[in-house]
């Protein structure tokens, strides 16, 4: 699954994911919960349910997800702030977090669950890029374990679960058009992309930007392709630890 150029930093040709392993139930309280590991990057994604719904949905029978994203002092090489002592709120998080909401309502039912609320942690217990592709691809096992514990308890139809997602990284580093690129090479990307599919194919979201030099319409097709290449994989991965 590789061009012929020189090999990254880890070995991985241009196209190559890093390894990665998810472990269900692996800790805490919450109704599920799964590991993600993706190289050295590490998330711990958990599910809950909590009664209610936000205001805008009260009466509707609908139900809500929402999510939350933190990150660890120690899981950078450089210890960050925890979120309580910023003077401000802290806006990566913030934008992060919802953007996994976003993509984890696209894969229930929600008018099918009742007026509760999932909320999905996502907290990066190492950082090494794509903190955020690693907690929606962990996020969307977690959540599938969630609803499938509160269909046995009969709490949630069978069909509450609606699709799959699986989320890509990628972007232009030294010319080359890398997928699944480390904090080191993320650093030094002149332009990224991430992509969210369902499991069809079909696009949930993209978020693109120029970093350090505009990205060309044929860089970004060639990202998309080899992402899509990429989505698959990571989609049989995530079912294979439910199968």
């Amino acid at each position: 699954m590789s061009d012929n150029i020189a090999a990254r930093h880890d070995g991985r040709g241009p196209e190559d994911l890093r390894e990665m392993h998810f472990e269900r139930n692996s800790f805490g309280y919450a109704l599920s919960s799964v590991l993600v590991r993706t190289g050295k990057t590490v998330v711990l994604c958990s599910v809950s349910v909590q009664p209610g719904v936000p205001k805008f949905l009260k009466g509707t029978q609908m139900g809500w997800l929402s999510a939350e994203y933190s990150m660890l002092p120690a899981a950078t090489h450089d210890r960050s702030m925890r979120d309580q002592y910023r003077n401000a709120p802290n806006g990566r998080a913030l934008e992060i977090q919802r953007l996994i909401a976003r993509a984890l309502r696209n894969c229930v039912a929600l008018d099918q669950i009742g007026e509760i609320t999932l909320i999905v942690d996502c907290d990066v217990l190492q950082a090494d890029g794509g903190t955020r592709v690693a907690a929606i691809n962990g996020g969307i096992v977690a959540l599938h374990e969630a609803l499938k514990i509160l269909h046995q308890r009969q709490k949630v139809p069978e069909t509450a679960f609606k699709r799959w997602i699986t989320a890509v990284a990628c972007g232009v580093c030294q010319g080359q058009k890398l997928i699944d690129l480390s904090y080191e090479e993320d650093a030094h990307a002149s332009s990224d992309c991430n992509f969210i599919f369902d499991e069809k194919g079909h696009f949930i979201e993209i978020q693109s930007s120029a970093e350090k030099e505009p990205l060309l319409p044929e860089e970004f097709t060639q990202l998309l392709e080899k992402s899509q290449v990429a989505a698959a994989l990571i989609l049989e991965r995530q079912k294979a630890v439910v199968a």
